[in-house]
């Protein structure tokens, strides 16, 4: 609840008072000079919207000059859309006070354009008359933030999907980042690589000194067929590569590293030296061949014959050679020739060809196998031909023409697919029955291969069955799957054998027939599936299961938890029907068996009869199979009826704390921890209506619409209450100029240790604030006062405990009038009943003659806090009893809410006496964790428990969590029963318990052992090398970054040492890479008795450290890396011997960049290693 006064808000931004308004706008004009210099859009708007002020840019932006532009509102100058925003922004800034800043498109003449808006409240003496908007061109910002993503995801995407082998070195030549095709080709794995040297890996002078050359001249290198060793795989012997490397810049233009590419081409370059190997042997072997083989040129002249090429022609070599080949072709062959020697430029580069030519017995078919030969470039410089007389074929084939053409129209009119193939497989002829089998038209498949429509894990067996057609002379038969045009599959079934020829018996192709046999592997897949159910699930699983004729509903099978679950024998199962079991209606267990058979899966919930009458609640999975031929419906049964009754329940006490929410006339409300509303009740939302003058509704801060006093007081308010302290307060209000009192009551909602927000009861005490101060002005007032108190007040008279007189609340709070209550006994009026209630408080009363308190249940089930007192006259005599009740069901829920989630919080707790530390109480994750029961716990202090170690740090410790100054989260350490250490963080709170009984501790103790060690483990492996144990490079750089910043801030020092081991890869190749980690490992351990705690000591790559100095100047860190080159240099290393290292030294400039002062150092080492190494260089 928050109160609203009369006060002034704290706004953002203020200007100049002046008299009035207009002289106020009319001043504001003067800063028009300064404001037109500036690029940014700006303009002023009164509390009207309309424009008082605007620069220069304002007026470009919408093409006005001022003077049209003064006077007017966003909707004169802009288009609707733009006008309705701009106006929104305006007034909701109007409203609240509070500046919108926001990103957005908007339209301009150059097309849309990125901006950033801000609007800002203008406020003159504490009012606001108008807003200031300022709106800024960012395009060119999005823009580059848009070229940054999509350059790095083009260099990501180049270095992950590029066929090349790519690397990506330091200036170094250290490895940086290698792609897979380049980790295959070096036969490592990618990470293998990274942070090593390339040169260590692939030594070789030569490539070293281009890679040099590059990074000092930043000219790109390329080459072609380069020869590679292998020193680390001997096996592989030299491979060629066709190499690029290239200069990568960093943004201020200095080369930081090589992008080095390879391609492959081994293969190409072996192939062309065999190619000159054979020429030799070639020509020989052509001399003596029977069949005649010719050279062509590009030209197509002919550049060699041998003798039997010669022989058929009846002519000389000489004569031949340099003549047209064109010359010695039928003229209706030469265009086909010319075309089957263009064809051969492009890959494979071979082709056969056949033609007629005028041998020397007259015109003959002749057959040639041509071969492509390429020079360099891959350009056709001449062609070898092999022939043969193909004459005899030619003529068998016409005369099978006409038996082709028949069996065609056979092939074409017939519903299986018929297709015909040659030797490797390609369609020579298909069917028109692809259409219906496929989609596709038959040119849509002639001349591709039998694998381009085959799924691909059928390809090895179609390949294998034709290949055993083509050489067993077998017929096979093979089942297999094709997509469909659509891009569906189907199963085929395909039969298929070889084609002879005629004359020589040679197979010369495959002739297949292929049917669609898609429903039949479906029905076969089916029934393989439903075996397989019926057989691992249906007999042994633990569940009940039925099988179910759709049609009817007879069980057609049960399993042994089925007959179990309904207590039949399965036979017995078998001759029942599911409407037997079901107490559903006929028809509506008919539908559920139609809806279920019409599903792939169904799932609905019904009630069945057991064998022993009960009725229970069960969810049931039914699935529709075919089984041996007939369809049946899988159903699986899942008792459901304890959850069912729960739910049932749970509802049933949910509707019950609603009505008692809303039927209450105290005010409530549950807010999240920013202060809106999450629920409340009817008379909280009248009140809100009435005294704020708002709709509550979620989310709605009531604190907002309250003047700025009052605000900040109920900020403060909700900070302490979300820190655990409950805050009570009384107050008026005033309605229509009469005051209202009210007792607020404001606690947090706590849940699993965490506040949630809080809960917030108000109860009109109006009447009680009335008639306390009627009390206080006359006894004669007393009954007005009883009656107008909320409590309910009864007084009963000594001989028959009759009411004789009671107050408006009791017969408001029964629902009846105060006339009928008149006359009715105590237990009548609470219990309905005759005869006293044992243990009533009023009968107490009457025999006792003192005060008595008890509690009562009415049958509504409200709780009653009750308290009788005596009445005695003037003379001493008993006159009656006066009784309180006060309804506290709110109260009582409450303090078992607390004790259920005290109970079953995960967090450990405790409730102690504040003074001894004694344990009142202890929930089960306290004795869990403890390994105590309960009795062993009560009344034993925390220090006997081993939480703390004294009693004064326990009261140290209690003091600093109760302090409003410094109360947070102690850490606590102990031992937990299982003898493991428990890391807390502990936090307590003070119970009021009241009725004069003394306050207790609530502790809470959150364990966060895990995470602790989750972190510590986190924290080293992300700034530790894993092989050294000395610092990483990221957090190298992460320090450099933070000494450059100090120096220049404090004008201090800071110097850099960068070490290297010499000759490691020796050290390596000679002892194996283990010695060489054991080497690392001993470079550290040297380097790091040497430095101070306030030094760094980095692994900055592969063999490689950083040293970081701060405080220290060039001259100190020069004699500190002599001593380091001293400590590697003067002791031997086990299993090594002598190891040395050479040293750079850069004491870092003022202003220098980080990247600048690396290279530095840097090239002071690379000084080092070329002056002869084991030695000291300073930059």
């Amino acid at each position: 609840m928050q109160r609203r006064h009369k006060g002034q808000t704290r706004e953002q931004r203020r200007l100049p008072d002046d008299t009035t308004d207009a002289g106020f706008w009319q001043s504001f004009t003067l800063l028009s000079a300064a404001l037109d210099a500036t690029s940014d859009v700006i303009a002023i708007k009164d509390d009207a919207l309309v424009v008082r002020f605007a620069n220069a840019a304002f007026c470009r932006a919408v093409s006005r000059p001022l003077e049209d532009v003064l006077g007017r509102t966003d909707a004169d100058l802009f288009p609707a859309e733009t006008a309705d925003a701009l106006q929104g922004d305006d007034r909701t800034v109007l409203a609240t006070g509070r500046s919108i800043t926001r990103d957005q498109l908007i339209p301009s003449r150059r097309g849309l354009l990125w901006v950033n808006a801000r609007t800002d409240p203008v406020i003159r003496a504490g009012r606001r008359i108008g807003v200031m908007t300022v709106i800024r061109d960012i395009s060119d910002r999005i823009e580059t933030e848009r070229d940054l993503r999509r350059s790095t995801g083009l260099l990501d995407r180049f270095f992950s999907q590029s066929v090349f082998a790519v690397a990506y070195l330091d200036r170094r030549f250290n490895f940086l980042r290698v792609n897979e095709a380049y980790a295959r080709a070096g036969r490592r794995q990618p990470g293998d690589f990274i942070g090593r040297n390339h040169f260590d890996l692939y030594p070789d002078p030569e490539n070293e000194a281009i890679f040099r050359t590059v990074l000092r001249t930043g000219e790109p290198f390329a080459a072609s067929a380069r020869p590679f060793p292998h020193p680390d795989q001997p096996e592989r012997g030299t491979t060629y590569w066709d190499v690029s490397v290239q200069p990568v810049r960093d943004a201020a233009g200095v080369i930081d590293g090589l992008i080095l590419s390879l391609v492959d081409v081994t293969e190409r370059q072996r192939a062309q030296q065999a190619l000159r190997d054979s020429e030799a042997r070639y020509r020989n072997l052509a001399e003596d061949q029977a069949a005649p083989i010719i050279k062509v040129d590009a030209e197509n002249r002919l550049r060699y014959a041998n003798p039997a090429f010669c022989a058929l022609f009846g002519r000389r070599r000489e004569t031949l050679i340099g003549e047209p080949f064109d010359h010695l072709v039928h003229e209706d062959d030469r265009a086909a020739a010319r075309a089957g020697l263009a064809r051969l430029a492009e890959p494979p580069h071979n082709a056969t060809i056949e033609l007629r030519a005028a041998t020397a017995e007259g015109w003959r078919w002749l057959a040639w196998q041509a071969t492509g030969v390429l020079d360099m470039d891959g350009r056709l410089v001449e062609v070898i031909g092999v022939g043969r007389d193909v004459t005899q074929r030619r003529e068998t084939e016409a005369a099978l023409s006409e038996s082709e053409r028949r069996y065609r129209l056979l092939a074409e009119n017939a519903t299986d697919l018929i297709s015909t193939h040659d030797l490797q497989g390609r369609r020579t002829f298909v069917s028109p029955a692809c259409r219906t089998l496929l989609g596709y038209d038959p040119d849509d498949l002639l001349g591709e291969g039998p694998t381009d429509l085959c799924h691909p894990d059928d390809i090895p067996r179609l390949l294998d069955v034709q290949a055993r057609i083509a050489s067993d002379d077998v017929v096979g038969h093979l089942r297999y799957r094709l997509r469909h045009k659509d891009g569906h599959e189907i199963w085929v079934e395909s039969t298929s054998r070889a084609i002879r020829d005629p004359v020589t018996d040679a197979v010369t192709g495959l002739i297949a027939v292929t049917r669609d046999v898609t429903e039949q592997v479906r029905e076969e897949e089916s029934l393989r599936r439903s075996r397989l159910l019926y057989k691992g699930l249906f007999d042994g699983s633990s569940a009940p299961m039925l099988l179910v004729d759709p049609e009817d509903g007879r069980i057609v099978q049960a399993n042994a938890a089925a007959a179990a679950f309904y207590g039949y024998p399965v036979a017995t199962l078998r001759r029942m029907a599911v409407q037997d079991i079901n107490i559903a209606p006929p028809e509506e267990v008919a539908a559920l068996r139609a809806r279920a058979n019409s599903a792939t899966q169904s799932r609905f919930e019904v009630r069945h009869r057991l064998a022993s009458g009960e009725v229970r609640d069960i969810l049931a999975h039914s699935t529709p199979l075919s089984l041996d031929g007939r369809r049946v419906l899988f159903t699986i049964i899942h008792d459901v009826t304890g959850r069912v009754r729960a739910e049932q329940a749970l509802m049933e006490r949910e509707a019950t704390l609603r009505a008692l929410f809303e039927s209450t006339e105290d005010l409530i409300c549950v807010r999240d921890p920013k202060g809106g509303l999450l629920t409340f009740n009817t008379a909280f939302r009248v009140f809100a209506d009435r005294y704020f003058r708002v709709t509550a509704a979620p989310g709605l801060r009531t604190m907002d619409l309250l003047p700025p006093p009052e605000r900040d007081h109920w900020e403060t308010v909700l900070s302490h209450v979300l820190d655990g302290a409950v805050y009570r307060e009384q107050f008026p209000v005033t309605f229509n100029g009469r005051p209202h009192w009210y007792d607020m009551a404001l606690t947090p909602v706590v849940q699993d240790g965490r506040t949630l927000g809080t809960a917030e009861i108000s109860r009109d005490i109006t009447e009680l604030k009335t008639a306390e101060t009627a009390w206080a002005r006359s006894e004669r007032e007393k009954a007005l006062i009883l009656g107008s108190i909320s409590d309910m007040v009864t007084f009963y008279n000594e001989p028959d405990m009759a009411i004789t007189w009671t107050n408006a609340a009791s017969a408001a709070s029964l629902g009846v009038d105060m006339e009928d209550l008149i006359g009715k006994t105590c237990h009548a009026l609470w219990a309905g009943r005759d005869a006293p209630c044992d243990g009533c408080p009023v009968l107490d009363c009457f025999r006792t003659r003192a005060p008595a308190d008890g509690q009562m249940t009415t049958p509504d089930g409200r709780i009653w806090s009750i308290r009788a007192f005596p009445a005695f006259d003037d003379t001493g005599a008993m006159k009656g009893v006066v009784e309180i009740a006060r309804d506290v069901s709110a109260l009582v829920l409450s303090e078992r809410k607390f004790e259920t989630a005290f109970m079953n919080n995960a967090t450990l707790m405790a409730i102690t006496a504040p003074d001894s530390g004694r344990i009142r109480d202890a929930n089960t994750a306290f004795l869990r964790t403890l390994g105590l029961e309960r009795d062993a716990v009560i009344g034993r202090s925390l220090v006997e428990l081993g939480l703390f170690p004294t009693e004064a740090i326990r009261e140290h410790v209690l003091r600093h969590l109760l302090d409003p100054d410094t109360a947070g989260p102690d850490e606590v350490r102990f031992t937990a029963g299982d003898g493991t250490r428990v890391i807390g963080e502990m936090t307590a709170e003070r119970i009021e318990t009241g009725s004069g009984s003394p306050t207790m501790l609530l502790l809470m103790i959150s364990d966060v052992t895990h995470q602790r060690d989750l972190m510590e483990q986190l924290e080293h492996k992300a700034t530790h090398d894993v092989l050294t144990g000395a610092f990483n490079r990221q957090q190298a750089d992460r320090i450099l970054d933070q000494e450059a910043r100090r120096a220049d801030r404090m004008g201090t020092d800071v110097s850099l040492i960068m070490a290297d081991v010499d000759h490691f890869k020796a050290i390596n190749d000679s002892h194996g890479h283990p010695v060489g980690d054991t080497v690392l490992r001993e470079v550290v351990t040297r380097l790091s008795d040497r430095i101070r705690e306030t030094d760094l000591l980095a692994r900055w790559g592969g063999e490689e450290f950083l040293v970081i100095l701060p405080g220290t100047d060039r001259d100190g860190a020069g004699r500190l890396a002599e001593t380091l080159r001293r400590a590697m240099a003067d002791g031997p290393v086990p299993r090594v011997g002598r190891v040395t290292i050479s040293l750079g030294v850069a004491s870092r400039r003022a202003g220098e960049s980080v990247a600048d002062w690396v290279v530095r150092v840097d090239d002071a080492l690379y000084e080092a290693k070329e002056s002869g190494r084991n030695r000291v260089c300073l930059a």
